[in-house]
């Protein structure tokens, strides 16, 4: 427990003590597993949170420990105990009350990609977007935060701006999204702004007057789970394509193309140019 407390050394003293106080019973229930920091998974860690709640504990009580429990898990990887597997899962899926929702596979997450459509341009509008989140691993806030001039077809990069929740960085456009967004910037933007009879320099133009970009992401995705009732949310289909960046090129580049901060001490495989 000393590396947990130091780990916390710049939280508040009564945050410190409840973390730990949830990480101690956590340690006492985990002893009966007879398992070593190594052998650790996402597993054990979520089935604790589901213990909780057969018992009934108190709803403070539950997401006090859900918040020990992911600084715990942080700590045993930023030092070097946790195995890459556990690591891999706490930064993709983390601990929730529910079980995180199952992955997609990356095929399904294509052909989902290519079979989606809405209606007249702002269906246009939308299939760019739907790329953007499946090829590059976009979050809703970052979609809303870009403009023209993040995007350069020419050498075929988007710079990702930085946003509250991830970090500025350059990713690859695929081939077949170029003419894609090519076609929207040209020909659909000006169109939709038209429609709208505004002023908007937001890469994303929605027709609605409402000028919370969150309103052009939260349609999509009620029209797309309308049609595939397998999607939870967002965060699960980013998880699912954040796997499959690490099975591709390891956990440091995953959590750079991300817009995270890199953990140190984690094993890495080099990205194929």
């Amino acid at each position: 427990m000393e590396d947990f407390k130091n780990y916390l050394r710049h939280h508040s003293k009564s945050l410190r003590e409840g973390y730990c106080w949830c990480v101690r019973l956590f340690l006492e229930w985990l002893a009966g597993f007879n398992l070593d920091p190594q052998q650790l998974q996402l597993s054990h860690f979520q089935g604790y949170i589901n213990h909780l709640q057969e018992e009934d504990c108190k709803g403070y009580k539950v997401r006090l420990t859900i918040a020990a429990l992911r600084n715990y898990g942080h700590m045993l990887v930023l030092t070097g105990k946790a195995n890459e597997k556990l690591a891999m899962e706490l930064y993709i899926k983390s601990v929730h009350k529910e079980p995180f929702p199952s992955l997609f596979e990356w095929d399904e997450l294509e052909q989902i990609n290519q079979e989606f459509s809405t209606p007249g341009i702002v269906g246009q509008r939308n299939k760019v977007v739907l790329n953007l989140l499946v090829y590059q691993g976009l979050t809703p806030e970052e979609v809303i935060n870009l403009y023209p001039q993040h995007f350069d077809l020419k050498n075929k990069t988007l710079s990702v701006p930085d946003t509250y929740q991830g970090n500025s960085r350059t990713l690859i456009l695929e081939p077949h999204q170029l003419p894609l967004i090519g076609e929207y910037n040209e020909q659909i933007r000006p169109r939709l702004l038209f429609i709208a009879n505004k002023e908007d320099d937001r890469f994303f133009v929605t027709t609605s007057d409402n000028p919370n970009g969150k309103y052009l992401t939260d349609n999509l995705l009620s029209s797309m789970k309308s049609k595939y009732p397998q999607i939870a949310s967002y965060a699960q289909i980013r998880a699912s394509i954040l796997y499959r960046w690490y099975t591709l090129y390891g956990l440091e580049e995953t959590i750079r193309m991300a817009g995270h901060e890199y953990i140190p001490q984690s094993p890495t495989k080099q990205r194929t140019p």
